[in-house]
């Protein structure tokens, strides 16, 4: 198991960071090896089947395979100061705190329906849904919606639909905050850093949140977040360090994370088989902007498909 870095420990932290950097997170012996998916039937027919069949699991796309599993306000990080940020001296807890704080204080100029003052999940929700930097992490119920994520925008690039076994990740890392079985672990007493950052002894893990209310958008992409409990270790860190105690503990039965690369030869199938089931940006995000982006790809849909009478589209009357 991965030792914690302390808050003054910061050759510990560097440690931890050179091995990140290091042993990607591919590289771990707790995750199935990349399947690497040439055409769009190959793509679904694996996210039709075993294991991802069963329920227990989310997916998250990203439209350039090579990127790591980060959320916006780690990358702001180390975008800016990551010599701080990987040995430990950057105040993470105060630059989240002004985030936080800045938002509440000036939201209610844009919003007049917001969340309560204690409910720590909704605020963050809502702030992740405007585009403020928190450390939720987006993924969603649907394979079909996560490929669509992966691809819409992967015109350069080979694309990846990550997916993780949420329901075991969940209870291992209940198992490692000491948290009930029939206690929510997003209460605030199990999550202390879902805001700013826990006490030094709380174990670092990655735990599912779902606000109690679901804005449209949100619903519509059935949503939900992952999240680090603590700012001070990296997502994909904390991750590890779940993955890692449910191995030393021999609860890792099977690969609980895997990764689906979608080559860029395959996205164009790909988005073609998503858009006859009615899954684009003017589904997914409505209004007038969802609808004007959604025309960019049904146009490439249809350039493919006049390059390629395999790929030919039915138009409306």
């Amino acid at each position: 198991m991965l030792k914690r870095p302390h808050m003054d420990g910061k050759d510990q932290y560097a440690d931890l960071m050179e091995e990140l950097t290091r042993q990607p997170l591919e590289d771990e012996m707790y995750m199935g090896d990349p399947v690497v998916c040439t055409d769009a039937p190959q793509f679904f027919d694996l996210v039709r089947a075993s294991p991802f069949d069963n329920g227990r699991w989310v997916f998250r796309g990203q439209c350039d395979e090579k990127w790591r599993l980060q959320p916006l306000i780690e990358r702001l990080f180390l975008d800016c100061q990551a010599t701080a940020f990987i040995e430990g001296t950057l105040d993470t807890g105060g630059l989240a705190r002004f985030v936080i704080r800045e938002f509440r204080r000036r939201v209610h100029n844009y919003l007049s329906e917001l969340p309560r003052d204690d409910d720590d999940e909704e605020w963050l929700a809502l702030m992740r849904h405007y585009g403020a930097p928190t450390k939720l992490l987006d993924w969603t119920k649907s394979p079909y919606v996560a490929a669509f994520f992966a691809t819409a925008d992967a015109r350069n690039t080979d694309s990846a639909v990550w997916a993780i076994d949420r329901v075991s990740v969940q209870e291992e890392a209940r198992r490692m905050l000491g948290v009930n079985q029939m206690s929510s672990i997003s209460v605030p007493e199990h999550l202390l850093g879902l805001r700013y950052g826990p006490a030094a002894s709380t174990p670092p893990v990655v735990v599912p949140l779902w606000p109690f209310r679901m804005n449209e958008r949100l619903t519509i992409q059935q949503g939900l977040f992952l999240s680090q409990n603590t700012l001070r270790w990296p997502f994909e860190a904390c991750l590890k360090h779940v993955l890692r105690s449910a191995s030393a503990n021999r609860r890792l039965d099977r690969k609980w994370l895997r990764k689906l690369v979608v080559t860029k030869s395959a996205r164009l199938q790909v988005l073609r088989e998503l858009e006859m089931m009615n899954i684009n940006y003017a589904t997914l995000f409505p209004g007038l902007d969802g609808f004007a982006r959604s025309l960019t790809i049904a146009m490439e849909i249809r350039t493919l498909a006049a390059c390629d009478p395999a790929h030919r589209f039915d138009e409306e009357p």
